[in-house]
């Protein structure tokens, strides 16, 4: 995908930069980066816009970003290190 399918695609989609960077949950920064041509877009990002353009109507626009988004059973922090005992 190029940069201008890329802008094309947000703004066919009524989506501001701002708002894409949103429900992608990257920065607005790295969009403007991939519209402008500066930075490659990576191919999953690519891959969920073609499918927000082309398929049926999704969450897409509307879901918060994994990053903020908390699982109760997900651990909050690593399980502490096994202990050895003294031989």
């Amino acid at each position: 995908m190029t940069s201008l399918e890329f802008k094309a695609i947000r703004q066919s989609l009524g989506l501001s930069a701002a708002k894409l960077a949103e429900a992608l949950g990257v920065c607005l920064r790295s969009i403007w980066y991939w519209e402008s041509g500066a930075r490659k877009i990576p191919e999953p990002v690519a891959r969920l816009v073609l499918l927000q353009e082309s398929g049926p109507p999704s969450n897409l626009t509307t879901a918060a970003p994994l990053k903020d988004r908390s699982s109760p059973s997900s651990p909050q922090q690593p399980p502490p290190a096994p202990r050895h005992k003294p031989a």
